[in-house]
């Protein structure tokens, strides 16, 4: 399983990491990235502007080890823990840790006022071209 196919799965956004030329899962406090061909990680260190929360890196750090996530790199407020994609209470424990957000979801309702929403605007702008059924992207 790929970065991308993890962050499909979850509906997650990815993001491509100029530095090293990798693909990531950004979060507000760390972010996920593949860690070896069976292995992903995830990183906890939040941005210079917020004070450091070694008491949260803690306690985060032993549920994860609990979990079965291997410490791989430990801080005194930040580190690095891999874990099985496919365990479940892992990929929770590491969407927590990193502070990643799920994208949105649109419910079969919200997509039909969309795109009814979108047929009017296109019928005021344009006059009568009405755009047809099934034009909203997905």
């Amino acid at each position: 399983m790929t970065i991308t196919d993890f962050a499909t799965q979850h509906h997650l956004k990815t993001k491509h990491d100029k530095g090293d030329d990798t693909t990531i899962i950004p979060g507000k406090a760390g972010q996920l990235y593949e860690y070896s061909d069976e292995e992903f990680a995830v990183m906890y260190i939040l941005p210079a502007t917020k004070p450091a929360r070694p008491r949260v890196w803690n306690r985060m750090r032993d549920l994860c080890a609990a979990a079965g996530m291997v410490l791989r790199q430990n801080g005194d407020a930040e580190g690095a823990l891999s874990f099985n994609p496919e365990n479940r209470e892992q990929v929770q424990l590491a969407i927590k840790l990193a502070g990643v957000k799920r994208k949105r979801q649109m419910s079969e309702k919200q997509k039909a006022v969309a795109e009814a929403a979108l047929r009017l605007a296109f019928a005021r702008n344009r006059g009568t071209a009405v755009p047809t059924e099934g034009t909203l992207a997905t």
